[in-house]
């Protein structure tokens, strides 16, 4: 972000907090908004990628507004701290306590796997591995390495897992989302036998 962006931004970040009128008011946000939001989306992913979340493009975008907002409104007017410097510090802290905490909810199925009793009918599991391998058999080649990724993932011998990342010829967010994808599937047709 250059010098002028952010002498621009931090005059109309300004004249937001200190306008009364509504119409005016949402006006100014919508300016600043589309002046930061490609920065907000670099920022955003940059932090979320070393937290290991990868969203879709839509996920990405809604986020970046929900960010966005709650980077505005708690801006203070009174100190000098630079617009690029605020925003990148509540980014973080806004992630922290929303996006990062609401995907922690769906990575809990390694904690449910290891919660299998061991009871289970042999016949049982045969059948239900039976129908993963088929399913694992019906995706294209690309997909069949994420799929074996999101299965050793599983194991909660950290050792014996793969990461094939390298191999796919799939962009990484696609593969993050197609291995989370197949964790919930494998995860739904083991649960079944329980």
């Amino acid at each position: 972000m250059n010098d002028e962006l952010v002498t621009i931004l931090h005059k109309k970040v300004l004249r937001y907090h200190t306008t009364k009128s509504t119409k005016r008011k949402n006006r100014l946000r919508n300016e600043i908004f589309f002046k930061v939001q490609p920065y907000m989306l670099k920022w955003l992913y940059e932090i979320l990628l070393k937290k290991g979340i990868y969203l879709s493009k839509q996920d990405m975008t809604t986020s970046s507004w929900e960010c966005f907002v709650f980077c505005l409104d708690n801006y203070k007017c009174d100190g000098n701290i630079p617009i690029p410097n605020h925003f990148y510090k509540y980014s973080n802290y806004f992630t922290s306590k929303t996006i990062i905490k609401e995907n922690k909810k769906y990575e809990s199925t390694n904690n449910e796997l290891n919660n299998i009793p061991s009871s289970i009918k042999h016949n049982e599991l045969v059948e239900n591995i039976m129908e993963i391998k088929e399913f694992r058999n019906t995706l294209p080649e690309n997909y069949m390495l994420v799929f074996d990724d999101a299965l050793m993932s599983l194991n909660p011998h950290t050792g014996d897992r793969l990461n094939r990342m390298s191999e796919s010829k799939l962009p990484q967010q696609r593969y993050q989302e197609s291995k989370k994808v197949f964790k919930w599937f494998i995860n739904f047709l083991l649960k079944r036998i329980v």
